[in-house]
């Protein structure tokens, strides 16, 4: 997880993959002459297959792997993967100015601390956080864990698959890898912004400033709910209400419409927590990024751009400058359907 930066200089990129509860996407990236292309593919994860971020029916997920990689043309089969949210304790945490070396004792000491989690049954791993200031007597770290049985569950399926697995992450830092494209597009010192990712299940916020993490959190609330919701009012069943929803605009439907004001509205309240708990950093966001299914519902982006008083746009970090396309309206949704398996790609890995 804290390897952000290292990057190698493979002609192919590691098969960035990552395991939804309702798909499985993934993506692997190829230099060729001045340009990237990008194989990428998504197949449907078996129902009741992965809950609240743990897999639970690794049988059938092996199998939908397995087809993944055989159908497509990878090169090689190394593998990155993320853990969700779900699993996830996420904590930032100061350290005073300590050498590399005591790092790792002291987030150990940090993990027993800061989590209600057993250490000797958690995986951890830390990122210290950019920029760092040479005055400061302390430093800023994200220290993350899970429990080993759910991050070797990751790694399982995918090695009986037939893959071979290259990295286990954090999805927030997959995420804010994929922003890294579009940061580079003017001086990174001067971004400020927001990624919204709207997934089956869950909603996340990334917030970044230069190139650098600054806040992440997550929100029970997914695309499912409005499918849901629009089940109960159209009288229909889950799979019809899904291909609805993607149809029309729902500002027509009332329980639609506060479903999505109640997700806008927690939104604001993350961004105006995190604004008032970090106003020295004189930092104002003033770009959203919104991707993952849910930014695919007609209408939802702009509620929430509405809210946070900033225009919303996909997120598009397959850039045309440097990723070979011929339809910039088509890559821009391309991407931000597969932003976590593009990050995952990014990984270790630079054009």
């Amino acid at each position: 997880m804290n390897d952000f930066i290292t990057k190698s200089n493979y002609r192919f990129s590691p098969i960035g993959i990552d395991l939804g509860s309702a798909n499985v996407k993934a993506v692997q990236l190829r230099k060729k002459r001045n340009s990237i292309t990008v194989q990428n593919t998504i197949l449907p994860t078996p129902g009741g297959t992965i809950t609240e971020g743990i897999i639970v029916k690794p049988d059938l997920l092996v199998e939908r792997l397995k087809k993944l990689r055989i159908d497509n043309n990878w090169h090689k089969a190394r593998v990155n993967l993320c853990l969700p949210p779900q699993v996830l304790y996420i904590r930032r945490v100061s350290l005073p100015r300590i050498k590399d070396k005591e790092i790792t004792r002291a987030m150990q000491l940090e993990l027993e601390r800061n989590f209600s989690i057993n250490p000797a049954e958690a995986v951890y791993d830390y990122c210290r956080l950019e920029p760092v200031d040479p005055d400061d007597n302390q430093q800023e770290f994200i220290l993350a864990a899970a429990e080993k049985r759910i991050a070797r569950s990751y790694i399982r399926v995918v090695k009986e698959a037939g893959f071979s697995a290259n990295i286990l992450e954090i999805q927030p830092f997959s995420l804010l890898r994929s922003m890294m494209p579009c940061i580079k597009t003017s001086k990174a010192e001067d971004y400020s912004g927001i990624l919204v990712d709207i997934g089956y299940q869950t909603t996340s916020i990334i917030i970044a400033a230069g190139s650098s993490y600054r806040f992440f959190r997550y929100l029970r609330t997914g695309s499912a709910d409005f499918i849901e919701t629009l089940a109960d009012i159209s009288g229909t069943d889950i799979n019809q209400a899904g291909i609805l929803l993607y149809k029309r605009k729902f500002t027509a439907e009332k329980k639609l419409m506060e479903k999505a004001e109640s997700l806008a509205e927690q939104l604001q309240r993350t961004v105006t927590y995190w604004l008032e708990q970090n106003g020295n950093e004189n930092i104002t966001p003033n770009d959203l990024r919104i991707c993952g299914g849910g930014a695919f519902i007609p209408g939802l982006a702009a509620v929430i751009g509405r809210r946070l008083a900033i225009r919303p746009k996909l997120h598009n970090s397959f850039r045309s400058d440097l990723y070979s396309t011929s339809n910039e309206k088509t890559t821009a949704q391309i991407s931000a359907f597969f932003a976590t398996a593009h990050g995952l790609a990014l990984r270790g890995w630079s054009a």
